[in-house]
């Protein structure tokens, strides 16, 4: 007797913010609480320091994130290691969250710099106001 499977193909989607190089924020999937998302950013975005120290990278763009408006602030490195480039970021959403912030801050290191650049930074941020999506 000839058997038949049925193959029922199940696609996970996978909730990401894309901060892209035209100044867009887009959002696929939905932000819930106790789940995760990704944020993908695109370096051009943020080009104040490109610092090297002995030809490796000494610059980090890191990305803030802070969930309601008083919660305390998570910050991740986007470049790993020496890269020349930035890697996507998994967070994880509380369960009782319901809104979260996201900003990005640009630095660098150059010991050879005498002109104070070190303890500068710059921001992505929306003018201030930070980059802030709703919980479903």
């Amino acid at each position: 007797m000839k058997q038949i499977y049925k193959i029922t193909q199940h696609s996970i989607m996978k909730t990401t913010i894309n901060f892209t190089p035209d100044w867009q924020e887009n959002l696929t999937g939905e932000l819930t609480p106790g789940g995760k998302f990704t944020i993908n950013y695109d370096e051009s975005r943020l080009t104040c320091f490109r610092t090297s120290y002995r030809g490796s990278p000494s610059w980090q763009i890191d990305v803030g994130v802070q969930f309601d408006d008083n919660s305390q602030v998570q910050y991740t490195s986007l470049r790993q290691g020496q890269n020349n480039y930035l890697s996507p970021v998994e967070i994880d959403i509380p369960a009782n969250a319901r809104k979260v912030n996201i900003w990005f801050e640009n630095y660098g290191y150059d010991p050879y710099d005498a002109s104070g650049n070190n303890n500068s930074r710059c921001y992505d941020s929306d003018y201030g106001k930070n980059y802030s999506f709703q919980l479903s």
